[in-house]
């Protein structure tokens, strides 16, 4: 079992020659990698936050941080949520776009919460869902501050347009600008980033944060992952947008928000913010939360993993090569009843579930066996009245004969299931 880091390789890619990768995605990386590297904790591999609803690699304790969404809003063939049974989330700095949260995506935020959220809105989201949550902020806003020595070079990263107008000249003559996306402009090959192309993405993040350091005498910007690492590092930032969304409600603990009707009162100025008693705090609770969950299940999955990884046999395969020979006479979509509840019921029907999930189980009869099968009463079959549009599969041997005489005689259909033989008779 492995520590984990959220990274950002195989984004799926337009190929129009204008496909970029924000570098901020890259910068929450970095900063994670900063943390582990300041804990010594070196036994740790990254997971694309892309892949992370299919990862199969080692278990892995991942702490889930950054911006998510449900929304597949650019045809992406990768997602993240539900997350894989092989990740180990630990929730902090998460950010999550979508309000409305599925069934099957709130059980597993439940079953890991609270959920450290990175802004107020998506704290908010989570408490309205039902969720226990609480404000983390940013691990962006947790690296370390730079040496104090003189720092001389003005940097403006993706400024709105216009704010030119509103900056003092001593500021505006001696403006670097830069931008926070990793442009590919390849219009072929293929439609997934290339790992090449992560790699130079989170060469030039890191890059750009080495730059930012070792140079800013003030950075101005419109990028919430340039403004938080640079305000932690020390350096003098103004945050500067047209508007500013629910992704930047807990940065304005330190630093103002100016919005396009507020560029007049700018203060072109600022201080660095200091606030290292509270990263110190954070990052000890970041850290127990961490080793403590990995303490917690390292064991398990250490047993569990000895069993997995094997040369796996065949399993059900002749109950699979029937059903699937019913699916290829009946179709993807198909009403069907069981009879006779015995333990391979319940393996023929989870068998059926798993090939064909749009089959619709109708009824279960059986003449002793009285309660529930599935949440449906389990009927008795003397009372049974055939529906030429259901299947009737039956599992009992010693329900077969009967069984399949009452159903022929009200010219139903049926299926009686064989577990010794080859074939299985019935009537479709």
């Amino acid at each position: 079992m492995k520590y984990g880091i959220l990274s950002y390789e195989r984004k799926k890619l337009s190929l129009n020659g204008r496909d970029t990768q924000n570098m901020g995605d890259w910068v929450q990386t970095i900063a994670m990698e900063m943390l582990y590297n300041e804990w010594g904790i070196d036994n740790y591999i990254k997971v694309s936050r892309n892949d992370a609803h299919d990862y199969d690699g080692e278990y892995v304790v991942l702490p889930i941080n950054g911006f998510n969404t449900f929304v597949n809003r650019v045809s992406y063939k990768t997602k993240t949520f539900p997350l894989s049974a092989k990740i180990i989330p630990v929730f902090f700095s998460f950010h999550l776009h979508d309000f409305i949260i599925d069934k099957e995506i709130k059980d597993q935020f439940k079953r890991y919460e609270p959920i450290g959220c990175r802004d107020e809105e998506t704290m908010k989201n989570m408490r309205d869902n039902g969720i226990d949550a609480y404000l983390s902020g940013c691990v962006t806003a947790l690296f370390p501050k730079r040496k104090d020595k003189e720092y001389t070079k003005i940097c403006g990263v993706d400024l709105p347009k216009g704010i030119e107008e509103y900056m003092p000249d001593n500021i505006k003559n001696n403006l670097e600008c830069y931008s926070a996306l990793y442009r590919i402009k390849r219009t072929d090959g293929p439609d997934i980033m290339t790992e090449k192309e992560a790699m130079d993405a989170y060469s030039t993040a890191k890059k750009m944060l080495d730059y930012y350091r070792d140079n800013a005498a003030l950075v101005i910007t419109s990028r919430l992952h340039i403004a938080s690492p640079c305000m932690a590092m020390g350096i003098p930032v103004i945050l500067v947008k047209e508007e500013f969304d629910g992704r930047f409600s807990w940065i304005d603990k330190f630093l103002p928000l100016y919005e396009r009707e507020e560029w007049r009162k700018i203060n072109w100025n600022p201080i660095p913010v200091e606030y290292e008693e509270f990263k110190i705090s954070a990052k000890e609770f970041l850290y127990k939360k961490i080793v403590e969950t990995y303490d917690n299940n390292v064991e398990r999955y250490i047993i569990s993993e000895f069993y997995e990884n094997r040369n796996r046999s065949h399993y059900n395969r002749f109950l699979i090569q029937q059903i699937k020979r019913i699916g290829s006479k009946v179709g993807k979509k198909c009403k069907y009843s069981l009879w006779g509840v015995i333990n391979k019921t319940i393996i023929v029907n989870n068998v059926i579930r798993e090939i064909y999930p749009e089959w619709k189980l109708e009824e279960v009869y059986d003449l002793m066996v009285k309660g529930k099968f599935e949440g449906k009463c389990i009927r008795n079959p003397l009372n049974l009245d055939v529906k030429t549009d259901v299947i009737y599969i039956v599992v009992a041997p010693k329900a077969q004969v009967e069984a399949k005489k009452i159903v022929s005689q009200l010219k139903g259909k049926y299926v009686l299931i064989n577990f010794d033989g080859i074939n299985w008779e019935n009537n479709l």
